[in-house]
């Protein structure tokens, strides 16, 4: 079921470590299958930061606990499929988080990442575009 939020207007402001743990706290409802619940105040924050680059990203996440990393990535590319209107393709948040994850060597098993993808149809998941 995709829920309908008001666009944001793009923000410079970053998010803090509370909302994205909040946000990386509906993870394990996400991989059941379960819809998307987040109050609408927290998704337009993090709407209104959806277009920042990578190395934003890449600095917000070192900042949270390495724990929330996967969890924040589920939601991302969960978020995406059911918001109707994120379209973030190869510039998901997701992204990022899934490339660190690869190269600090923490991703988890191939069953797992199989099943995240299975969540999206976003053919950018989990690495981004091929080089």
């Amino acid at each position: 079921m995709s829920q309908l939020w008001q666009a944001a207007a793009p923000s410079t402001q970053e998010p803090d470590s509370e909302l994205l743990i909040r946000l990386a706290g509906t993870a394990d409802a996400l991989m059941a299958r379960e819809p998307l619940e987040a109050n609408q105040e927290d998704m337009e924050q993090i709407e209104a930061w959806l277009a920042q680059p990578a190395e934003k990203w890449l600095h917000l996440i070192q900042q949270l606990p390495q724990e929330q990393w996967l969890n924040l990535a589920i939601f991302f590319t969960v978020a995406e499929e059911q918001t109707s209107h994120w379209q973030c393709g190869a510039n998901n948040p997701a992204i990022v988080i899934f490339r660190e994850l690869k190269k600090q060597g923490k991703l988890p098993d191939k069953p797992v990442i199989r099943h995240i993808k299975s969540l999206t149809t976003n053919r950018y998941i989990p690495y981004g575009a091929a080089l």
